[in-house]
């Protein structure tokens, strides 16, 4: 590997870019350790567990920070998708969670032990946005989504700026879910 090569000053890892993105890739995959040991079988380039971590954790910063952006937009476009209402019009949201593992990890020399966390998810749309086709399955053309994978508190600072702009609505904003302890917080 080329450290002087000019793309490999880009953000400061005196790496490629095609480096990177296998380094990332691998990172995400397993552990930083096993990600350098499947780099050096398939190219026979060594590689160093903890430069995968520095690249995960920074890529990853990078990606927290844009999500950030974009719960910002979902808030405005909230704003504007209120504004289109018909009179009388109702507005949906359905929210649900799917448990997921995650990675195990090794505690105090112990076995490894996985844990669960929670991905929630929740969708607003607009009576109008409902197209029924027949039979054909109905589609949704519009609507507006919030996530959070972890805790549901979390997921519901996310998702109150967006449900106040519909406060207004009183009960024809209509609330679709399976009825979890933690829906009852939203």
């Amino acid at each position: 590997m080329n450290n002087s090569h000019e793309w490999s000053l880009i953000d400061g890892f005196r790496i490629t870019p095609y480096m990177r993105d296998l380094m990332l890739y691998s990172g995400q995959e397993d552990n930083y350790k096993a990600s350098t040991v499947a780099i050096e079988k398939y190219l026979r380039i060594n590689t160093d567990d903890s430069q995968i971590n520095r690249l995960c954790i920074h890529y990853g910063n990078e990606l927290e920070a844009e999500m950030e952006k974009m719960e910002e937009e979902v808030v405005k476009s909230s704003q504007a998708f209120s504004t289109d209402l018909k009179p009388d019009e109702i507005v949906y949201g359905m929210f649900d969670g799917c448990m997921l593992p995650t990675r195990p990890v090794k505690i105090a020399g112990e076995e490894e032990i996985g844990s669960w966390k929670e991905m929630k998810l929740g969708r607003i749309f607009r009576e109008q946005d409902h197209l029924e086709l027949g039979d054909k399955p109905n589609i949704i053309r519009n609507s507006l989504y919030v996530s959070h994978f972890g805790k549901h508190d979390k997921f519901t600072d996310k998702l109150e700026p967006v449900l106040d702009v519909f406060a207004r609505l009183a009960d024809r904003l209509v609330f679709i879910n399976d009825g979890a302890t933690w829906i009852g917080t939203v």
